[in-house]
């Protein structure tokens, strides 16, 4: 009787984790070998890919895989065919030990096949399946929740190597498999891959450069749709098209059907012409058009000296690249293509990051109403991405359903074929886009034949089109879907529908309205206006691409009106979109919105639309129609931003310079007429990892199906919080927010509630928007703007200062360098430039002074990270510039009050808000944003208030601030704020301490802080 009660005691004080031994109890205890034997058997049976039929293995508790090791025997042993190996060692609960002896001393080495060991996962197994009766054992270890982890070699982001790096992911035996999926991708081989890929390709690109004829060169770049440029880039994208389709040549050859290159290297004709003989074969008698037409038009050109050069070179880096698998492993010559396309700044045709891509596609997918383990159902669905680029959604969502697919006990070879010809659509204006595109989806299973396909090239600009007996017609690319049930694809470049089994097909792209059950896309974001170096007078960015002509311009624009005008006249959901209201279209937001109506077009009522845009998407102003689009017709809206110090981690594409947001959302049913909710979700990086990003896209569905606020971590890291709970536009404003306090106090300040943290007292403000005290003055253009033909619009010309009293002195630029004191670190700034008047226009010049000067000017482009001012003001009157619009107040004394106000941490924080933070420590208040400017209703003050007001400006109009992310530790602004808060409105003194705390989370706010020293001098330790 002791020795059972003194085992009961153990396993009380083993189950508390007081102490780690092994028990037996009364009814027995399962031995971790017996539960690892039946995981590995339900592990077999989760995914066909980890048994020999399916090319991979599990080895369960074997020994003598390890090379040199004969008694080293892990637990598990996971080999998928083209990834890497990933060791797992289990132990029972709590298993302090299991990291720090079983699991990283198997990093690093190598099994006998060679391979190295870069992944090992640590497994947590319940002890109460210890004494699980092993009758019932399958179908406990099902209901089982499980903990688990993965080392990895220390990393730069990551530095003991261990993922979560803190506490333990928790899911079911489902989970798990799909955790060891995405732990088998070798992020070491896709960079030297990536780095071999790009090495070959710079080669190639200078010989052909080198060695090849201008004729030669310029056709190639027709092929492209570029120009032949001094730099050679179009010539490397070339040279990646070919040695992209030379991998998957290697890929397929093990087809009956296609030559291998040992045997076209034997053979008697020369490599090129040998080569591309075999290509017009694929492509006409079995198909993979997209990949092959476009490459063999690039190498067709090439001489047959230079062509041998390369492709002796090119064969052997392709064959290298197929070795290695990675061509089903990731997009990994996404990043090379995109850096390669000329006009990419016109286009703003960014590479979504493979993380980035995951994170979307997992948000997406999960919310597909499909029965995963019905190959019809799956194959029923229609996947569109109207802007595929190098196809990294695409693909990304192929994997989220092919994992899905394999979850349930199927092989994804099943379903491959009827997915290429039946579920995607992928179109884009480049044809190195669909080429790779094309590569990428085929490649998942290359051995499976296909016949059509919906991955093509659409037309761009004014071409021929041969159906209409070539004549010219304007074509804006995948946005005239928005009209069109269906469209024609580019002819000129071959990306038509091509058939093995029924010869040359050309029959238009299927893209019915409402058909698609997802379409998910990372939209150009050009906008329709831009003054940026090069490209400042282009007269319609939008639609400059390839060369197009200021006239080819002008009629892609009048074609994109057209296309309303034409879907006018058709129903969609019962609705008509003749209202400007049923759409998002706007061009001063960009091209971006309009892919937002096609998306909108073409998903099926219950769809799910998935898009990456630009963080502006929140709150920016010429937004607004897109918000307003998915409240009326979508539920369950939800936004992710990123809120890292970094300010180029803040994108989900590679690049940008910008912030950008993931949305994601689900079309209304019939009959649901409730206003969308937007959720919001802030985290703290970018995934680091595609099992990271699957991991965040994981927690987050689960979490928001609660309607709370609430943290979001990863094991028991935070990474991230969720806001809920609220509609109406102003929820909008507080996106990508950080700190709970920040985002309470914006949201009711609005509303006239000033809420502080650790303050129980709601103080009542009499708030109004800006724009009731005054009016702004126009737009800059209205000043010494021009027309295309360079004639005069506005009245002035901006010139230096002469040292001469101006008369008609001008606010035009920022200047916020340390060294000009009484420039832009006061309250009171001088004007920097004079307006001069054109010539013949004087009249109209002295008739916009009387209207416009003013004292008063805001801040428009405020850089909170070295500017101190959000308002200031002139000691005489000025005309309000580009950087510093003037605002004339309908009573004079207000001015002083005004500035007052928003220079104080409250009003800075108010502009930070209302502004879009499309980067880094910067926020814009521009246009209609400045009139809904949340301001302090300075009518309220008495006539003593506005002398107090006065005197208080007088005071410190002559002391400099330090910039406005400096607030906390600024004597100045902390003086500012008693002043106005306490000395001129009259609030309570108590209210300073709780306002310290606010002003010290808001300057720490990531956007904020971004300067490495700000961190490390200043950053306090409750941060």
């Amino acid at each position: 009787m002791k020795k059972l009660i003194s085992r009961f005691r153990a396993s009380v004080l083993v189950a508390e984790g007081v102490m780690e031994i092994d028990v037996v109890s009364t009814t027995g205890w399962n031995d971790e070998q017996v539960i690892n034997v039946q995981i590995g058997e339900l592990l077999r049976e989760l995914n066909p890919r980890w048994d020999k039929e399916g090319l991979g293995i599990i080895a369960i508790e074997k020994n003598r895989i390890i090379r040199g090791a004969k008694g080293k025997k892990p637990d598990f042993v996971v080999i998928s065919p083209t990834r890497v190996p990933v060791l797992i060692e289990s132990k029972y609960d709590p298993a302090q030990y299991l990291l720090r002896d079983d699991v990283a001393s198997r990093l690093g080495e190598s099994l006998n096949d060679g391979s190295i060991v870069e992944h090992v996962i640590g497994l947590r197994i319940p002890r109460a399946l210890g004494e699980a009766d092993q009758s019932d054992l399958r179908q406990q270890i099902l209901g089982t929740q499980f903990e688990y982890c993965l080392l990895s070699k220390p990393a730069e982001n990551n530095g003991n190597g261990r993922w979560p790096s803190e506490g333990w992911i928790t899911g079911d035996i489902r989970d798990f498999a799909e955790f060891i999926e995405y732990a088998s991708l070798s992020e070491n081989l896709i960079e030297e891959g990536t780095e071999t890929l790009q090495k070959a390709v710079e080669q190639a690109g200078v010989a052909v450069q080198f060695y090849s004829t201008k004729k030669s060169k310029d056709k190639i770049a027709e092929k492209l749709l570029q120009e032949n440029d001094e730099k050679g880039q179009t010539l490397k994208m070339a040279m990646a098209i070919v040695v992209n389709a030379l991998v998957f040549h290697v890929i397929i050859a093990k087809s009956e059907k296609i030559k291998s290159f040992e045997v076209i290297r034997s053979s008697l004709g020369s490599l090129k012409s040998t080569i591309l003989e075999e290509w017009r074969l694929i492509s006409s008698e079995i198909n993979y058009r997209p990949i092959f037409d476009l490459a063999h038009s690039v190498l067709e050109p090439l001489g047959e000296y230079e062509s041998e050069r390369i492709l002796d070179r090119l064969l052997k880096v392709a064959t290298k690249l197929a070795t290695f698998g990675l061509t089903s492993q990731h997009d990994f010559g996404g990043q090379l293509f995109q850096k390669l396309i000329n006009d990419r700044k016109i286009l703003a045709s960014y590479y979504t990051l493979p993380s980035s891509a995951a994170f979307l596609a997992e948000l997406a997918v999960s919310r597909l109403q499909v029965d995963w383990s019905e190959k019809d159902a799956v194959t029923k669905c229609r996947l569109g991405d109207f802007a595929c680029g190098t196809g990294a959604l695409m693909s990304a969502t192929y994997n989220a359903i092919r994992s899905r697919y394999r979850l349930s006990g199927k092989r994804d070879i099943e379903i491959h074929k009827d997915m290429m010809e039946k579920v995607f659509v992928g179109l884009d204006i480049m044809p190195a886009a669909t080429h790779l595109t094309a590569s990428v989806l085929s490649s998942v299973h290359s051995t499976i034949l296909f016949d059509t396909v919906d991955i093509v090239t659409m037309p761009y600009g004014v071409i021929a089109i041969e159906e209409k007996g070539n004549n010219l017609e304007t074509c804006i690319g995948s946005l005239d879907l928005i009209a069109a049930q269906d469209a024609l694809p580019l002819y000129a470049t071959g990306h038509d529908h091509y058939s093995g089994k029924y010869g040359k097909v050309r029959v238009p792209i299927n893209a019915a309205h409402e058909s698609f059950d997802l379409v998910i896309m990372n939209p150009p974001f050009t906008r329709g206006t831009s003054n940026e170096g090069t490209h400042q007078n282009i007269p319609n960015p939008a639609f400059a691409g390839f060369g197009t002509s200021e006239e080819e311009q002008d009629k892609m624009g009048a074609r994109r009106a057209q296309i309303y005008r034409e879907r006018s006249n058709k129903s969609i959901s019962g609705k008509w979109f003749r209202e400007k209201s049923d759409r998002a279209g706007e061009g001063r937001a960009g091209l971006a919105p309009w892919f937002i109506d096609l998306a909108d077009v073409k998903v099926k009522k219950g769809g799910v639309i998935a898009l990456i845009l630009p963080a502006t998407f929140s709150n920016g102003k010429f937004w607004e129609k897109s918000r307003n689009l998915l409240r009326s017709r979508y539920k369950d809206i939800l936004v992710v931003n990123i809120v890292s110090r970094d300010a180029k981690g803040t994108a989900f594409s590679d690049d940008t310079g910008m912030a950008e947001c993931l949305v994601v959302a689900t079309r209304k049913l019939d009959g649901d007429e409730s206003e969308g909710q937007f959720k919001f979700v802030s985290i703290d990086r970018r995934p680091t990892s595609i099992l990271e990003a699957v991991q965040f896209a994981k927690v987050i569905v689960r979490e928001t199906e609660e309607d709370q606020d609430k943290r979001l971590h990863i094991g028991t890291q935070k990474f991230g919080r969720l806001s809920v709970g609220r509609t109406g536009s102003a929820v909008c404003e507080v996106a990508g927010i950080q700190d709970r306090a920040v985002e309470e106090m914006a949201f009711e300040l609005r509303e006239g509630r000033l809420v502080l943290p650790r303050h129980d007292k709601i103080i009542e403000l009499p708030i109004v928007p800006l724009g009731t005290l005054g009016y702004r003055r126009k737009d800059s253009k209205y000043i010494n703007g021009r027309y295309k033909d360079k004639s005069p619009w506005g009245p002035f010309d901006i010139e230096a200062l002469d040292g001469s009293e101006a008369n008609y002195p001008a606010l035009w630029r920022h200047s916020a360098k340390a060294d000009s004191p009484g420039r832009e670190s006061r309250l009171q700034v001088y004007p920097d430039t004079q307006a001069i008047p054109r010539e013949g226009m004087e009249d109209k010049a002295l008739e916009y002074w009387k209207s416009y000067s003013t004292q008063l000017c805001f801040n428009l482009d405020f850089r909170l990270t070295s500017q101190r001012l959000a308002a200031c003001m002139t000691p005489m009157k000025v005309i309000g510039g580009r950087a510093w619009p003037a605002f004339i107040c309908n009573d004079l004394t207000w001015n002083e009050p005004i500035v007052l106000w928003m220079n104080t941490t409250i009003g800075l924080m108010s502009f930070w808000l209302k502004g879009t933070r499309q980067q880094g420590g910067r926020s814009c208040v521009a246009g209609r944003l400045l009139d809904e400017l949340p301001i302090y209703d300075v009518r309220e003050l008495t006539s003593q208030q506005i002398i107090k007001a006065k005197q208080i400006f007088s005071e410190f109009s002559t002391i400099d601030l330090l910039p406005a992310n400096c607030a906390f530790k600024d004597p100045t602004r902390i003086a500012l704020d008693k002043a106005v808060l306490v000395d001129l409105i009259g609030l309570d003194q108590e209210l300073l301490e709780p306002l310290e705390l606010l002003r010290r989370k808001w300057c720490f706010e990531p956007s904020l802080n971004l300067s490495p020293k700000a961190r490390t001098d200043s950053t306090p330790s409750f941060l």
